[in-house]
Parts: structure tokens; sequence; C-alpha cells
């Protein structure tokens, strides 16, 4: 303005409504005078001797850009807290706390909206009451109902609002001259409400309100999430015990249920050596079938209910082409009786030894036996082994069963493997069963880290098989490395 003035050679001075001196200089006192508009709601002169009118202008201009840069700064320390905010907020949202740690965890952020403030979070209950659930404030009421104080209008209003409660008498004042609330809702659902205060009057601006209500928006959401992870969470948990206790008492049940089957398989041997009767033996071989089919049954449904951490621990060296020739072994008399023909194709290359589970190997071997025995009526069951990968210690092994009977349809094929299916209903009434081998073999391998399909055509017969990485044992490896 001094520039100015000395450009124009005029002195300046500004007065206020009771002619005391605001700025400028005393010798432009007496010199006329025009209203300064721009600086209303205040009331001012200036005072110029020349070039007044030149001067208001100026004045005004700069007035305009200092409000217009000041405008622009509070935007821009605004647009800072808000995007500061939202980055805190999303801290909050990767803890994966639960939720009585987010409600704190979202106080303690309202709380920083504006300082020298208190925040409390609001949470709706059942009863449709607002139930204080975190934070602190002095004055504050620890329970709000609906249209209830300023508060719960804001809440029945479901509208963000700034206050300043109002009180007829000294007892009732409230311990806090300002007030902003925010409802909080989440998919059409009411989650509660943040309330921050002051003990100043006009404490809050619109940016604050602003700012509480993009943290309500998103805390609700957050509350909202936190809350149906809690839900999950322990569902999951009773799940889990359910499933353990499920476990526990197969465990039992097994035991129990075993020793009476294996006495039965037990006295039927002993029964069919004992007799010469024809009719007899059948009869004892009926029985000892139809037992030893039940303990197997038995088994794949204890083996299914088995935890995985059980599992863990049955892993040992184990001779796999030793295993594959026992398996063949075992079904060459079934086989023959139905007139099939047994065909094994081993690679040499396979490790004589190998690191995994043999008896499950084995149930996995006798359930695909069993189903191409079962589905055959002539030609060739053919077992094979491969050597597909080598990676250092580990190699990745492929077993096939290839038989010749009546095939798969291909819109059966995706649900051979689910429980309880064979492929049709026609199937299960001409072969029997339950479907289950299948499943086990599916689940076994999958638990192992395998994977299992099937190749098949109808009328030509079936291929079932499954890969599955496995470890060498350290003794196996540096006795190769030796020879």
């Amino acid at each position: 303005m001094n520039a100015l003035a000395i450009a124009l050679a005029s002195d300046w001075a500004i007065v206020d409504d009771d002619d005391r001196l605001v700025a400028g200089y005393e010798t432009a006192l007496e010199a006329p005078r025009l209203p300064l508009i721009c600086l209303h709601p205040e009331v001012a002169w200036l005072c110029a001797p020349r070039h007044g009118e030149a001067l208001v202008v100026a004045l005004t201009g700069i007035l305009g850009i200092e409000r217009e840069r000041k405008q622009l700064a509070e935007e821009a320390l605004a647009k800072y807290r808000e995007l500061n905010l939202l980055f805190r907020i999303h801290e909050i949202i990767g803890l994966n706390s639960d939720a009585e740690r987010l409600l704190q965890s979202l106080a303690d952020e309202t709380g920083r909206l504006v300082s020298n403030t208190g925040a409390i979070v609001y949470l709706a209950d059942e009863g449709g009451m607002l139930r204080q659930a975190a934070g602190a404030a002095s004055g504050m009421p620890s329970t709000v109902c609906r249209g209830e104080g300023p508060i719960g209008q804001a809440w029945e209003r479901s509208q963000a609002d700034i206050m300043e409660p109002r009180a007829t008498t000294a007892s009732e004042m409230p311990d806090f001259a300002s007030l902003m609330v925010a409802p909080m809702r989440a998919a059409n659902s009411e989650i509660g409400v943040l309330a921050v205060t002051s003990k100043l009057p006009a404490a809050f601006t619109a940016n604050d309100l602003k700012l509480l209500v993009t943290l309500a928006a998103h805390g609700a959401i957050v509350l909202e999430n936190a809350r149906l992870c809690d839900r999950l969470r322990g569902a999951l948990e009773r799940a889990e015990a359910a499933n353990r206790a499920k476990s526990a008492f197969l465990r039992n049940m097994g035991h129990e249920l075993r020793t009476p089957l294996n006495v039965i398989i037990g006295f039927a041997e002993v029964l069919g050596s004992m007799t010469e009767s024809a009719n007899q033996r059948e009869c004892t071989s009926t029985i000892l079938k139809a037992g030893t089919h039940l303990l197997d049954m038995l088994n794949d449904i204890l083996e299914i209910s088995r935890g995985d951490e059980e599992r863990d621990n049955l892993l040992s060296p184990f001779a796999l082409p030793a295993l594959l020739e026992a398996s063949h072994s075992r079904y060459q008399g079934e086989a023959g009786k139905k007139g099939l023909a047994l065909a094994m194709e081993v690679a040499p290359e396979l490790p004589s030894e190998l690191l995994g589970d043999e008896v499950r190997m084995g149930q996995i071997l006798r359930h695909l036996y069993d189903n191409a025995i079962k589905f055959s009526q002539k030609g060739t069951i053919t077992l094979q082994a491969l050597l597909r990968e080598r990676r250092g210690d580990s190699v990745q092994i492929q077993i096939a069963i290839q038989d010749q009977g009546i095939g798969i349809s291909p819109e059966n094929q995706a649900r051979i493997f689910a429980g309880f299916e064979q492929g049709n209903g026609e199937r299960n009434r001409q072969f029997g069963g339950v479907g289950l081998g299948l499943t086990a073999c599916k689940y076994l391998l999958e638990r192992m880290g395998g994977e299992m399909g099937v190749e098949s055509v109808p009328g030509e017969g079936s291929r079932f098989l499954f890969r599955l990485w496995m470890a060498i044992p350290p003794v196996t490896q540096s006795l190769k490395q030796g020879h």
C-alpha cells in the first residue's frame, strides 16, 4: 500500500467508525474519506488527499488476493488432512484386528480431527439405543435414546451436524461448548454415531465436519467387516472344535469296531480251514469276504476323517517297487476268477526307496484295483509306474491302472470322484458298493499334495492315474551317489 501511495504521490490513512487510526499516516486524517466496502462487515474509511478512488480499488484487489490465497491454503490443508485420515483408516483396515480394537482405533482417529477435543464412538444395540463403545469425553452420556438430545436427534435424522448445546439453568450446562456428530451407516444398516466435543465455542468448521463424515462412512464399513470376521472366526472355532471331537470319537469307535471285525474275520478263516463241507466253506468264505469288505470300508471312513496333523507323522521310507509288486500279486487270484489278466510295467529309473505314507499308498492302489476288477468282464488290467520329473532330492511319480471294462461317459467323469457316486444309478444297482473308493483315493492324494484324474471311453475301458511328488530318503540318496 505504501509503494502504491508513493507512486501516486499521495498520503493515506485508514480509520474506523470512531475516527481512530487503524493504519497509515496521521497527516492524511483531514483528507477526504471513502468507505472501504471490501472490509465488510467491518466499518472503515480510507483517507487520501489525492487518488483516493485508485487506492480503494488497489486495496480491494490486495485484500481479494489475500483472501483467495488464504482460502486456497485452507482447502489444501483440508485436503491433506482428509488424505492423511484416509491413509490412517486404510492402515487400520490392514491390521485385521477384531471389532474391539478397531473401535478404539476409530475413537483415537476421531479425537485427532481437532486438537483439545474428546471423542466417543456410540454403537446401536438391538433395542434401539446408542451405547458408548469406545473413547471418552467429559459430560457425554453412556447411553442415548433415539431423538434424545443432540446426539439422539442427529442419529434420528441420520444427518451430520455441528451444534452448540444450550441449557436453561447453570446445573444443566454440559461440560462442553461445541459438539460435532456424524451417523455411521453401512449397507442400509445403522451402526452408530461418532461424536466429538470441545470446551471452546464455535470450535468446529465445515471442513472438520466433512472429515468426520468421511471417518464415519469408512469406520462403519470397517466395523461391519470386523463384526462379520468376528462371527466367522467364532463359527470357525466352533466348527474346528466339533471336527476335533468328531475325529476323537471316530478314533475311539474305530478301535471298538475293528476289534470285533478282526475277530469275525479271524474265526471265519479258522472255520474255513477246519470244515470239509463245501457248503460250509462257501458260507465261511462269504463271511470272510463281507467282513474284509466292511473292515476296508471302515478304514476308508476313518482315513477321510483323520486330521492332517496326524497324517504328517506317518511319513517314513518305503520301497515303492515292492509295494507295487505286492498289490499286483494280491489281486492275481481275484482277477483270475473273472477271467481277467493282470500286467505290470514299472520303469527301471524309479528310486528303490521313497519317503512317504506306505499305508495310504497301499490303500489307493487297493481301491484302484478293486474298481478295475469290479467294472471289467474281460481283457487285461495293467499297472503302470514311471518317473515323470526329478528336482534335487525329490521326484514326481505317475502311477496308472488301466482296464478294458465298461468305461465311463464324459458327463459322468466329472462326478466320479464325488462321495457315494458310481457314475449313474444303473452302475450302482448292477455292481453294488457305495462309491466311496475313488473319493478316498482323491482325498488321500490331495492331502499328500498329489493329483488324480481319469481317461475313459465308454465300452473300451478306463485309465485312472495319479501324480505325486515324493522325497528320496538321505540314505538312499547317498547310496546311489556312492554306487
